[in-house]
């Protein structure tokens, strides 16, 4: 009841209902053992102040889940609804042996259970009400009458359980397995459907405040199809069309830009594009010009660069595309002995090459042509290969000095003198220089040992063995025959070296032997 009936309905005198539903929704049914089952699921507004007067800004809404149940015995009840499932015990049965109730307010956390959420925040929320979303007919069945979510005066299947269970069950002692239930819920609640007061209702797909068409929001509530011209009001976007999914009228901005550097390119949404001269930096796409910048909308060069390095070994240019150029001078004389360098101070420089390759062995030159030549002295001159555990240090063909580590002088031990004559006499020794053992012997007869396939010569210095050769050369204008022998391999003193040589020369065969020790020299 109003407070004052005789005054006219008004929250702000605070002459109105002290609870007023949303929704109220019931079912009934009747147990097999007589006995009646009621709930009530309502989603009232009332006034959330000590007093609960009627004081505007102090509206809020609350929810209210009730069962009445006539249980044929005591014990515990199992009870489905479409917001959840409660557990209640009787303690006796009889004439609502349940009677239960639950106030929740929506919108702030509530400690009413297991609860499962409301239709004004997040559905599945255990913290809130015990009903949700509203219940409405289900219009597979029938749809209610227009503006509203059900008929009072008719009992209807529902939808809008979030929990699937659009039923009321009772499950629990003295009743059949699997309980007692209905589909069937007399519901009470209006539909308020009013396009263009800017608020999305029930049945709305989206509402801009007003019943024009070309909005992308049609006079009906309905969003225009994708693409659907519309107006903006904006002349820096076009075409405008509509997005299709929202009601949003929406352009592609359109370019202002006039590809003018010394332009400032805007975009008024009355105007349209504007091109405001500045004086900003700007290229004249000439790189040897520096500080160019804008005056009355054109690009005004400035002066040339400063292309000095201060590098006397550059020469300095400037090329309109890249730049300052520094190419580098050339300062090659074409002579091979000199060596020639820039000093960027004072430029090219050709100083001598040193030719000295620090090996007494050769001769040092420098040809202006080709460089540097190193010829090797006279083989045999005398020189220091720098180790003072060789002896008879000497400089090969090779322009190399080499000395003897270890010797061992050869002494015939066996067959006939080879000598090429009384005063030409055979000699030779082994030599070993710490890496190559070098056996020889020069002065033979070649008319008895000459080269070639007549001659065999086996030879062993120490560890290594094989076969020495023999070949003619020239001494004193005179045919002397020599055997050389030639290993990389260690001698040790004390090793021993020994040659045999054997010769057919005419049917004549002969054969000289050679032996010695190896010992320091």
């Amino acid at each position: 009841p109003l407070p004052n009936p005789g005054a006219p309905l008004a929250v702000a005198s605070g002459n109105f209902l002290p609870e007023a539903p949303y929704s109220f929704v019931t079912s009934t049914m009747t147990l097999p053992t007589g006995g009646q089952a009621l709930l009530v699921l309502s989603v009232l507004g009332t006034w959330g102040n000590p007093t609960g007067a009627v004081i505007d800004g102090t509206q809020t809404v609350f929810s209210r889940v009730r069962f009445r149940i006539d249980t044929p015995q005591g014990g515990l009840y199992t009870l489905t609804y479409p917001f959840g499932v409660m557990t209640l015990r009787a303690a006796a049965g009889g004439r609502r042996s349940i009677n239960f109730t639950e106030d929740c307010l929506l919108r702030v956390p509530a400690t009413c259970g297991q609860g499962i959420g409301n239709f004004f925040t997040t559905p599945l929320d255990p913290t809130q009400s015990h009903i949700g979303h509203f219940l409405a007919w289900d219009p597979a069945e029938s749809a209610p009458p227009p503006g509203y979510v059900g008929n009072p005066a008719i009992p209807h299947t529902v939808i809008g359980s979030p929990c699937g269970t659009n039923f009321f069950r009772v499950e629990g002692p003295g009743l059949p397995p699997g309980g007692v239930q209905t589909p069937l819920f007399s519901v009470q609640g209006k539909e308020a459907r009013i396009c263009g007061n800017g608020v999305l209702d029930r049945g709305e797909q989206c509402d801009d405040g007003n019943t024009l068409n070309g909005d992308c929001c049609s006079s009906t509530c309905t969003i225009d199809p994708a693409g659907t011209a519309c107006n903006d009001g904006n002349v820096c976007t076009g075409p405008d069309v509509c997005a299709g999914t929202t009601p949003t009228c929406r352009g592609a901005a359109i370019s202002c830009n006039d590809g003018n550097v010394c332009t400032t390119d805007s975009c008024d949404p009355v105007l349209g594009c504007q091109h405001v001269n500045n004086t900003i930096g700007c290229s004249d796409a000439n790189a040897c010009t520096v500080g160019d910048t804008c005056s009355g909308g054109v690009c005004v060069r400035g002066p040339g660069p400063n292309c000095d390095d201060g590098n006397a070994c550059t020469v300095d240019g400037c090329n309109t595309l890249t730049g300052c150029t520094h190419t580098p001078v050339t300062c090659n004389d074409g002579n091979a002995c000199t060596t020639d360098a820039c000093d960027p101070a004072t430029g090219c420089t050709q100083a001598p090459v040193n030719c000295d390759d620090g090996n007494t062995c050769t001769v040092d030159s420098c040809n202006p042509a080709k460089g540097c030549a190193h010829t090797p002295v006279a083989v045999g001159t005398v020189c220091d290969d720098g180790n003072a555990a060789t002896k008879f240090d000497a400089c090969t063909a090779a322009g190399q000095c080499v000395g003897v580590r270890l010797l061992a002088p050869l002494i015939r031990t066996a067959g006939e003198d080879p000598s090429k004559s009384a005063t030409i006499r055979a000699t030779g020794d082994g030599r070993w220089n710490g890496t190559t053992a070098r056996v020889r012997l020069t002065n033979m007869d070649p008319a008895r040992y000459p080269a070639g396939s007549a001659c065999r010569v086996d030879v062993t210095a120490g560890a290594l063995a094989g076969a020495g050769t023999i070949s003619n050369t020239l001494a004193g204008s005179v045919a002397v025959t020599n055997m050389d022998f030639a290993r990389t391999g260690t001698i040790r003193t004390g090793d021993t070296v020994s040659i045999r040589i054997r010769c057919t020369v005419a049917g004549v065969r002969h054969e000289t032997q050679w032996s010695g020790r190896f010992a320091q020299p």
